[in-house]
């Protein structure tokens, strides 16, 4: 899959080249695999992820026409097996005026020469849609590549957007940023002597420190350990580009 996602983003800036003038992405992500996206926060996306995490808040408020396929590639999940990957694809909704108000940013952030749209407005009842094509690997959702964004603003104007990584990070993400979040908070913690760094916690986070990395990103939630859950249960590893 590593080989095959090279493949389809090559495809992807080949095709923001030809379309030109259109929108386009203003960073290149092609040199960075997806968990680094993640690990190191590059859509800027935690603080977000912590309010809505806070609250109990849902980023999609509806999914219509979500098709998916498996594969023959395998591709390890978030507890580090191997499983078969997912294609698929759907149209999602968002309806949370401060969840449209942050895709507005994102877009804007992360998009040049974009089409005016009306997102984040006043009106509560509005309601803005994102049919992309992503690639799981249990629980992990990457967006495809070699697919466009299509976005559907509150006004029903859409524009089709080339592919980029922080769309599917901020569709997606919740679970992932959760995790992330989780980690380092242990992790400052160990450092403030908070937590004993003779436990068990801390020597099953020393095996899997080590893998944290710009090309692996292990994410052990110690402080859910703490809290009763077996180790087994508590550590996950973001290994997906």
């Amino acid at each position: 899959m590593a080989t095959s996602n090279s493949k389809l983003i090559g495809y992807a800036l080949f095709i923001s080249i030809v379309t030109g003038c259109g929108p386009a992405s203003r960073r290149d992500f092609s040199g960075f695999p997806q968990r680094r996206i993640t690990y190191e926060d590059m859509c800027s996306l935690q603080n977000f992820f912590d309010e809505r995490n806070s609250s109990h808040g849902s980023i999609i408020s509806a999914t219509e026409a979500e098709d998916s396929t498996e594969t023959q590639d395998t591709e390890p999940d978030e507890n580090g097996t191997m499983r078969r990957a997912v294609l698929g694809e759907g149209t999602y909704t968002i309806r949370d005026r401060r969840v449209r108000r942050r895709l507005r940013q994102l877009l804007s952030e992360e998009y040049e020469r974009i089409p005016e749209l009306t997102i984040g407005g006043q009106e509560s009842d509005r309601s803005v849609k994102l049919r992309v094509g992503w690639w799981a690997s249990g629980q992990m959702r990457r967006l495809r590549p070699d697919q466009e964004i299509t976005v559907t603003d509150e006004r029903g104007n859409t524009v089709n957007l080339p592919f980029n990584p922080c769309v599917g990070e901020f569709l997606f993400g919740s679970n992932v940023y959760a995790l992330r979040r989780q980690f380092f908070s242990a992790d400052n913690a160990r450092a403030r002597g908070e937590l004993p760094p003779e436990s068990a916690v801390f020597d099953a986070a020393v095996v899997l420190e080590p893998q944290l990395g710009p090309d692996v990103m292990a994410v052990p939630i110690v402080a859910q350990a703490d809290a009763g859950i077996s180790l087994a249960d508590s550590a996950r590893s973001v290994t997906n580009q």
